[in-house]
């Protein structure tokens, strides 16, 4: 049965599991006799459950407070309540829950994850150089800072569409806005501890209040442990996929007067995860190809169909680190230590009559990464990086409003500095082999072909200097329509030291600036008291680059005419892209239903691609001999693509103890202009136009059915079943290999009160192992093609218990 049939089957499995309650209080059996006495031992309840509604949700999407059905946007908004029914743990099951966001990451590691929106891929795992962005409390993340404690969350805002108005640098795509729960002036303060299969503990801890009338704090801790769910078939290495993390926040507020408020956070984040759930494609498996196009045959096969695990190679490899003279290994065992330091200063002061008020976000953190990992999936060859990343930023705004007029104007700062402090491949099998020789495998004390990392290769800092101002003017035409005019003048600069000329010795400064302007408009028609139609046009800019092997191998003399002839220069030019949307919200039945669905239109131009040029003149002689550089990589922006899709969210009460929420998505992308190496390889011609962009599936949604029924005054029975399906993906512009369909489930019942919640649950109940996200790799055996892949975790079981001490 395909995936699609077992979604449906699901569904209505689903269904039948939750919605048996309710059915039987529609009708005159025994069961509608059990529920009705329940509900008349519990007036209250029942009265509560009458009148339940779905949550009113204020959302900060473009730095003002808005509800969630006012503002027009594609926003998919999680509460902490919405965090903690669904089981919300990560980024990764935001991403899962939201149908249009994808996380491509196929490596199995809680790093550089790659945000993706509505299948925008910009191909390459860079965490200076991504579409999409996330921000803590309004302040810019990189790449690997995502994965945070979900428990410490007051909400999390998902924002679809370019946001380079309001956000600025890598938020053409959209942005994840993660705020934590900040100091309160009532006493605050709860409790988890979770148990399950897989090693699995877990330890929450909150607590805050007010110090004085005009002083109140929060305190948060975290600890938690996972053993890993895929066993590794080498004998003495660990556990595939465990994780640990250390977390503790403390924030603190000032309040002296009722139109001023100060607040001071403080997050700190320790991550000690082993070897990641990755999985190998060995070119052992390539079953199609080469090709022929545009009279043109490619000189490499391909591998055509599934992506399964059952034909990859074992998940498992040595994760033993072997300490030799020599060996620099930067840590002590295999997978990822992350070492995350957070500090904001936010303050909010009306002005005036009240009706301006300036705002201040401050912020300042540090991220530093090391991982060890198997390059090849076999053995064979071993890496490591170490990266330290520490970003400054501060932006101030002004707002006020009328009664047919809102406006704001505010300034950015963005000082981040990105620092390699080495890289490098070893020796994995002494005994393996990569083109007939044993890779980085030095002889050590009369010992050769040593297990361990050798080789230390570091580069000059990235640095980012970021300056903007934005603004926004909301014109009220009438009662029910509104023209808003958004706009982001950005100035930005890039250095990346400096590098040699092998043809003369001079040195090359890596540096430039890059200014942009992003605009947007919005036309919003309040048709009726509750349903909304809008309709925006928005430009968003993703970050320009350079291309360092122009810089190193190509001669000064011959740069202009080499340019010319290949397309490429130095500076890489910032990608844009132009989104055109139409959204309808509403709700029903005086907020028992929410409802919205949206369309959109998406032109990327200067989109840029990798490639490269081997045997051409670099040294500026007239003639292509061995005196020239074999290759020169290079990045280029001649890339157009159009992406175009709808989606669709719909919560509810169907009725007083039985709610739905679905959400879905349907999304087309195509090449229109873009070129591929690896895809000459295959086809002969470059020319990838008509192709799909990877890592992105045409069709996702997600279903989630929840029964909560009153069995006393204090006392709710809760179940809930989740279901999220994700189509099919390519794993690269060849559109070949792909992922499959997947389908996972959750499920989750307890009883809960307003002090205490005691539930059971088990996630992936079907123990799902398609392959999640994958991408095109080199097999180093042959020099052939291959492929990464990340694993789900396999099924697991568990308990939760929850109490609030206020």
């Amino acid at each position: 049965m395909g995936s699609k049939l077992r979604f449906a089957a699901w569904m209505v499995v689903l269904m039948g599991l939750l919605a048996g309650p309710v059915m039987a209080q529609e009708a005159p059996a025994e069961a509608a006799e059990e529920v009705q006495q329940a509900v008349e031992e519990a007036p209250q309840a029942q009265q509560a459950a009458a009148d339940r509604t779905i949550e009113e949700v204020i959302v900060t999407a473009r730095k003002q407070q808005e509800t969630l059905d006012s503002v027009p946007l594609t926003v998919r908004a999680f509460t902490a309540e919405d965090i903690r029914q669904q089981r919300v743990e990560s980024v990764a099951d935001i991403a899962d829950l939201t149908p249009g966001l994808v996380i491509a990451n196929y490596i199995g590691y809680r790093a550089d994850p790659g945000l993706k929106f509505r299948g925008m891929d910009v191909g390459t795992e860079s965490r200076t150089a991504q579409g999409a962005s996330a921000y803590l409390d309004g302040i810019y993340l990189p790449g690997s800072s995502l994965f945070l404690p979900m428990e410490n969350l007051e909400r999390t805002e998902v924002v679809k569409g370019p946001q380079s108005a309001f956000y600025g640098r890598s938020s053409f795509g959209g942005a994840v806005n993660l705020i934590t729960k900040g100091p309160s002036a009532e006493w605050k303060g709860d409790f988890s501890g979770i148990v399950g299969t897989n090693e699995r503990v877990e330890l929450n801890a909150g607590i805050g209040g007010p110090l004085s009338e005009e002083w109140s704090f929060r305190a948060f801790g975290r600890y938690y442990d996972y053993g890993g769910g895929w066993d590794n078939p080498v004998a003495g290495s660990e556990t595939l996929g465990a994780q640990n993390s250390l977390d503790g926040s403390f924030s603190i507020g000032f309040q002296p007067s009722d139109r001023s408020t100060f607040t001071l956070r403080t997050l700190y984040a320790k991550d000690d995860d082993g070897a990641g759930a990755t999985i190998f494609w060995p070119s052992s498996i390539l079953n199609c190809g080469p090709f022929s196009q545009d009279g043109q045959t490619g000189t490499s096969r391909y591998f055509c169909g599934e992506l399964s695990p059952d034909i990859a190679r074992p998940v498992g490899f040595d994760t033993s680190v072997v300490d030799v003279p020599g060996s620099n290994w930067p840590k002590d065992d295999f997978g990822l230590e992350r070492d995350f330091l957070y500090t904001s200063f936010d303050f909010e002061i009306s002005l005036g009559d009240g009706n301006v008020t300036l705002s201040s976000n401050t912020g300042y953190l540090v991220d530093e990464t090391i991982l060890v990992d198997d390059f090849t999936g076999s053995g064979r060859m071993l890496w490591w990086y170490h990266n330290k990343d520490t970003l400054i930023s501060q932006e101030l705004r002004i707002n006020g409003g009328s009664d047919r007029l809102d406006w704001l104007v505010g300034a950015y700062y963005l000082d981040a500095e990105y620092e390699d402090l080495g890289n490098g491949f070893g020796c994995g099998d002494p005994n393996a082999r990569i083109f007939g020789v044993r890779p980085f495998c030095p002889t050590i004390l009369g010992v050769a072909n040593v297990r361990g990392a050798f080789a230390d290769i570091t580069s000059p800092p990235k640095t980012i200097e970021n300056m903007a101002l934005f603004g926004a003017v909301t014109w009220r035409v009438s009662d029910t329509v509104s023209l808003a005019a958004e706009g982001r003048f950005a100035s930005e600069s890039i250095s990346e030291g400096s590098i040699e000329n092998l043809v003369d010795g001079s040195e090359v400064t890596l540096e430039g600036d890059f200014n942009s302007f992003s605009p947007r408009a919005i036309l919003e028609w309040q048709a009726t008291q509750d349903g909304m139609l809008y309709a925006s046009v928005a430009q968003g800019n993703k970050s320009g680059n350079f291309n360092a092997d122009f810089a190193r191998d190509v001669g000064p003399g011959c740069r202009d005419a080499f340019s010319q002839e290949y397309g490429f220069g130095l500076e890489v030019p910032e990608e844009k892209l132009l989104n055109y949307e139409l959204g309808w919200k509403q709700n029903f039945k005086r907020g028992r239903h929410r409802f919205n669905v949206a369309g959109y239109y998406m032109d990327w131009t200067d989109q840029q691609y990798r490639g490269f040029v081997n045997l051409v003149d670099t040294n500026c002689d007239g003639v292509v001999d061995e005196n020239d550089e074999f290759q020169v990589d290079y990045l280029a922006s001649a890339g157009k693509s159009e992406i175009k899709g709808a989606e669709l969210f719909y919560t509810g009460w169907l009725s007083n103890i039985f709610n739905l929420t679905l959400s879905y998505n349907y999304n087309k992308t195509e090449y229109l202009e873009f070129f591929d190496d690896s895809y000459g390889r295959v086809f002969g011609s470059r020319d990838a136009s008509g192709k799909e962009m990877p890592r992105s599936p045409n069709h996702a949604a997600t279903l989630g059915l929840m029964l909560r029924l009153p069995v006393t005054d204090r006392w709710d029975f809760m179940a809930r079943a989740d279901a999220v399906y994700s189509g099919s993906a390519w794993a690269w512009a060849i559109n070949l290999a792909e992922t499959g369909d997947s389908l996972r489930a959750n499920f989750r019942t307890g009883v809960e009160s307003d002090r205490w919640a005691l539930s059971a649950w088990v996630e992936n109940l079907t123990d799902e192992d398609v392959v999640l996200s994958s991408r095109r790799f080199t097999d180093f055996s042959n020099l052939q093609t291959g492929f990464w892949g990340g694993l789900p975790r396999p099924r697991e079981y568990g308990v939760t218990v929850r109490y609030k001490f206020f």
